[in-house]
Order: structure tokens, then sequence, then C-alpha cells
């Protein structure tokens, strides 16, 4: 008979439709010392270790991802709320829209023509797309590790 503490050592597999309708399956596992695990069946999650459909989950996004059952919503947060995951997730997302936002900028500037203001706006939301870009990155790095089961 399986006790409560082997039921909370399970893996979480939650079924969820991606943008495209494909079904990917995420599994959720609480691990040692707080760390939690995430992976994906998804190709980005076997190219890159992370995937929108993980950062998403982890920033607690569970409607938007299909998740609609309140016991496997409330098991997911019970693994994931105020973990490290969480955290990088947030951090993680909150890069990535900044770098839509500077590419935003990008394109305004080069819609606007080839004049020398132009051309000087460029070359500032050029500069701001790849410093958020860069922190995008260390930020992707930090979530897939934490999305592997890693701790600091």
């Amino acid at each position: 008979m399986l006790t409560t503490h082997d039921l909370a050592n399970q893996p979480l597999s939650l079924t969820i439709t991606d943008d495209h309708g494909g079904v990917e399956v995420v599994s959720v596992r609480a691990g040692a010392q707080g760390a939690v695990s995430m992976s994906c069946t998804c190709r980005r999650y076997a190219a890159e270790g992370w995937c929108r459909h993980l950062v998403d989950l982890a920033c607690m996004r569970l409607r938007d991802c299909g998740i609609t059952d309140p016991d496997v919503d409330a098991r997911f947060e019970e693994i994931v709320a105020g973990t490290a995951l969480e955290i990088a997730a947030n951090d993680a997302d909150h890069r990535l829209a900044s770098v839509s936002q500077q590419a935003e900028r990008v394109e305004q500037a080069l819609a606007a023509g080839p004049s020398r203001d132009a051309m000087e706006t460029l070359a500032v939301a050029a500069r701001d797309l790849a410093e958020a870009a860069e922190a995008a990155s260390d930020a992707l790095r930090r979530f897939t590790r934490r999305a592997a089961g890693g701790i600091d």
C-alpha cells in the first residue's frame, strides 16, 4: 500500500497541448534538499534542456497550459511553489520578455529608414537587445540547471 510519503515522491505527469496542437508530457518530481526536477517530451527540451512549457508551468501558469484539474494543480503547487525552480523560471520568463521588447525596438528603428537619427536609435536598441539576450541566456542556463534537479 502506498503511503502519503510514497505518493509525494512519485513523479507528477502533466499532459499539455502546445500552441500547434501537439501533445506533450511534462514530468515533475520533488527531490532531496528542496530540489525539483522537470522534463518534457518536446523537441526543444530534448535539444536544450528547457522549453517554454516548463517555464510557463514553473511560473504557475497551469491554466494557460491546459491544466484545469484542481487536484493536479494542488499537487503541482505543493511540489514547485516557493522553490528555487520557480524563482529561476520567473527570472527566465522576465528576461525572455525583455528580449522580445528589445527586438521590437530594433524592428521599429529599422522601419524608420536610413536617417542618421534612425541609425543612432538602431545602435542603442541593438546594444540593449544584445544585453537583454545575454541576460536571458544566463537566466535560461540557471533555469535549465534547476529543471534538471540541480541545487546551489
